[in-house]
């Protein structure tokens, strides 16, 4: 399926990438504050397209049981050259435990204030956090971080539901994380 194909390989090129960005952090020049931000938004992309390929192409996380079944090959190390795939299948668990370890990590070093520069910030790694904890069914850490987004993030649900369709506006006041298309 050649959708389904450039879908699977364009999220292993973001958690790829990110795994560059992140073994790259120590020769970077930059400020600290600079070096953790990019640490967080590489943090919070890898997670972003480890879940999404956990849940097009594994079995569901089924709360209580020990989730060994097969979830999806996890791109921690960075690939510099091209080569063939190397890394098998992590289990439902293991990945779901380094999406909820990155995030966690993101969510340390990330800024609160939303730039509306298309670039993830605390509260986006919160509601990523909280959707993972969804799908896992741990519905007390879902609401917990959702409150956290709601009560102190800032945002709030625009006048009407057809003004985040509008082509003309970018970052609206109740998107907690978007890509402006330009």
């Amino acid at each position: 399926n050649p959708i389904l194909r450039h879908f699977w390989a364009d999220l292993y090129v973001v958690a790829n990438r990110s795994s560059i960005a992140l073994s790259f952090l120590d020769v970077l020049e930059g400020t600290e504050e600079e070096k953790n931000r990019l640490r967080g938004e590489a943090f919070f992309l890898r997670s972003l397209a480890h879940f999404e390929l956990v849940r097009y192409f594994a079995l569901p996380y089924i709360k209580g049981e020990e989730n060994t079944q097969a979830g999806v090959p996890l791109r921690i190390d960075p690939v510099l050259e091209i080569e063939s795939p190397t890394v098998g299948r992590a289990s439902v668990e293991a990945t779901y435990t380094r999406i909820i370890d990155d995030l966690l990590a993101a969510i340390d070093v990330l800024p609160s204030v939303d730039q509306n520069d298309g670039k993830p910030t605390v509260w986006a790694a919160r509601a990523l956090l909280a959707k993972v904890y969804f799908q896992q069914n741990n519905f007390e850490g879902a609401f917990t971080q959702a409150n956290e987004v709601i009560q102190n993030g800032g945002y709030q649900l625009n006048e009407t539901v057809t003004d985040i369709f509008d082509p003309e506006q970018n970052f609206s006041q109740e998107s907690i994380w978007e890509i402006p298309s330009i």
